[in-house]
């Protein structure tokens, strides 16, 4: 759905400063097929302009990610990094922190961490 958005309505990426944010119930862990994955989505938003600020922050590889948002079934034992918040590529400078809501709180009322940014308003 995301990438369709993409496609048909490019105009809403080019009229402001967007931030992408959510479930994107996907990972490139996950990956099988080569065109409609989710390494290809990130290349997709990526060339849009826009960039995640988990990845920007914490300086992990795109697969690699060590602090996960979500735990299938609230079972701590099985973690995923699926959550996501892009934001423009010209805010880099501008991200002062990402945080993820602690599982310990947050799994009595989600599966969900919540993934927090914290971007200054200028430079």
């Amino acid at each position: 759905m995301i990438r369709k958005a993409l496609a048909e309505h490019p105009e809403w990426l080019a009229t402001a400063p967007v931030v992408m944010a959510g479930d994107f119930n996907s990972h490139w862990k996950w990956d099988q097929e080569p065109t409609n994955d989710f390494s290809s989505l990130v290349a997709d938003i990526t060339n849009h302009g826009l960039l995640s600020a988990y990845h920007l922050h914490h300086l992990e590889s795109a697969d690699s990610e060590k602090r996960p948002t979500f735990h299938q079934n609230k079972n701590i034992a099985q973690p995923h990094h699926i959550d996501y918040i892009f934001i423009p590529a010209d805010w880099k400078a501008r991200l002062r922190t990402f945080a993820l809501g602690h599982a310990d709180h947050w799994l009595r009322f989600s599966d969900h961490c919540p993934p927090i940014v914290d971007v200054a308003a200028s430079t």
